[in-house]
């Protein structure tokens, strides 16, 4: 089944609010995507802005998270990426 964006952002939201990392979180962007063959996914872009960076291991978690509860609510592939701000 497929959802409303807002109801996935909302669904991004409720993870990062019970994440250690949520201060490390500049904010992000949320859209869908088509690879061009017809597999839909939506995309996740988070901005990180924390001094000192995040360590890896702690992103891939986060990560993890989000994934686990996009796919609770839609059909689509998530893809969460992450992008420095500085």
């Amino acid at each position: 089944m497929k959802v409303e964006l807002s109801t996935l952002k909302k669904g991004v939201e409720d993870v990062l609010a019970g994440s250690p990392l949520r201060t490390s979180i500049g904010g992000f962007h949320l859209d869908e995507g088509n690879d061009g063959d017809g597999f839909e996914f939506i995309r996740v872009l988070f901005d990180v802005n924390a001094v000192p960076p995040v360590p890896d291991a702690d992103l891939a978690d986060l990560a993890a998270h989000i994934e686990d509860a996009l796919a609770r609510l839609d059909e689509r592939f998530a893809s969460v990426r992450f992008s420095d701000a500085a």
